[in-house]
């Protein structure tokens, strides 16, 4: 399993991307589908290898239900990109914690354990871009199709980053993940094994080994 260690990417890309996201889902076709979302998943790579990547950006709750109740499922999947976890640094819903493996942290072991290729992109890379109060006074003004609407969706997320975290602007956690998804060349990563903590006051904790020390049975 890789996690992102670091990218590089400007304000105006990241924004680009952003754009490019927004425009998908306001012209996808939106179709129904009765069936549960873990079953479409295995489904998915049901007869041969699964071509596309997968990006998650919650609990990995279905995830894990597809590779339980199919054990090939893992090794079909091209890439799994997965925006959660923080890497030796704090996480948002307690020091300990991020939110989307916090929610469900037994799915996101299973998910993590599974052998299937992973990228995860921590909270620790992803706050490290953020849009700021001029960033989007910018965004409001421009000229843009959809930037009215993007500057409106930002307003209560910009409010809550002000209270929780102090910040005059908003993190960027899933336009980062998605950039990671089309445009992986732009992350470093580092390799290693991780697991989650499912019990105590660590609970959703993602620890990871590089294996880069040796260290003693007690």
């Amino acid at each position: 399993m890789f996690f992102v260690n670091k990218f590089s990417i400007s304000i105006p890309g990241l924004l680009m991307m952003l754009g490019l996201l927004v425009f998908l889902l306001l012209n996808s076709l939106r179709i129904p589908v009765l069936t549960v979302s873990s079953h479409f998943l295995k489904e998915l790579s049901f007869h041969t290898w699964c071509p596309e990547p997968i990006l998650a950006l919650g609990p990995l709750k279905n995830l894990a239900l597809a590779v339980k109740s199919d054990s090939s499922f893992a090794s079909k999947v091209k890439r799994i990109v997965v925006l959660g976890g923080s890497f030796f640094a704090f996480g948002n819903v307690n020091p300990a914690a991020e939110a989307n493996i916090y929610g469900d942290p037994e799915a996101a072991d299973v998910v993590f354990t599974s052998g299937a290729n992973i990228d995860v992109v921590g909270i620790n890379i992803t706050t490290q871009c953020t849009l700021t109060d001029e960033d989007l006074s910018d965004l409001r003004e421009s000229k843009g199709r959809h930037t009215q609407f993007l500057s409106d969706m930002c307003k209560f997320y910009r409010d809550w980053h002000v209270k929780s975290d102090g910040l005059c602007g908003i993190f960027l956690h899933h336009p980062v993940s998605f950039v990671a998804l089309v445009r992986p060349d732009l992350f470093t990563y580092k390799r290693g094994v991780v697991r989650v903590e499912t019990q105590g006051i660590c609970v959703g904790h993602t620890l990871m080994d590089q294996g880069l020390k040796t260290y003693e049975k007690l």
